[in-house]
């Protein structure tokens, strides 16, 4: 019997805060860091959220400087290659 179609499809949806986590990493590159500027700015109180993320330079989208006036702990890496050679971790 030949079977066509996807049976099981995901649903997306935004990204949100999850308050109950006790360590949060956020990693982005490219145009992903305006998702990561709205997810900072839902972000509750006292979490710990640390954040990496990697430059595109194919497309020259860039929100590096905006993250770091929203985050202190940012990591800012020139591309995503260089991102997961991480050496310090966190």
């Amino acid at each position: 019997m030949l079977v066509t179609g996807i049976k099981s499809k995901p649903v997306y949806t935004t990204l949100k805060p999850d308050p109950s986590g006790l360590y949060h990493l956020l990693v982005g590159q490219g145009s992903g860091g305006e998702a990561l500027l709205r997810l900072l700015r839902e972000m509750p109180a006292g979490v710990e959220v640390h954040v990496l993320y990697a430059t595109e330079p194919f497309s020259g989208k860039d929100c590096s400087k905006q993250l770091r006036a929203s985050w202190s702990d940012l990591r800012v890496f020139p591309t995503q290659a260089t991102s997961i050679f991480e050496p310090d971790g966190f």
